[in-house]
């Protein structure tokens, strides 16, 4: 029996996301995270902002979405 099929450690499958179980405190911290990655990026692709910033900002937002879902224990495979 493998690591992954523990009744220990019971995760969820949505297709190729993988929800893995987390503490509730990591799971808030994860959202938190995941909200202000999608504020960011939402000021990214705002008209106003000028091109390089879009791409910082783009970059930076992206970066900070992963780490939330990772946190908040959400994998894509």
């Amino acid at each position: 029996m493998s690591s992954d099929t523990s009744p220990s450690r019971s995760r969820r499958l949505l297709g190729p996301v993988h929800v893995l179980p987390r503490s509730l405190s990591r799971q808030l911290f994860g959202l938190l995270l995941v909200f202000i990655a999608v504020e960011i990026i939402d000021w990214a692709i705002d008209p106003h902002t000028v091109p390089a910033s879009t791409a910082l900002y783009g970059a930076i937002g992206l970066f900070i979405l992963g780490n939330g879902l990772y946190v908040g224990g959400v994998r894509i495979r």
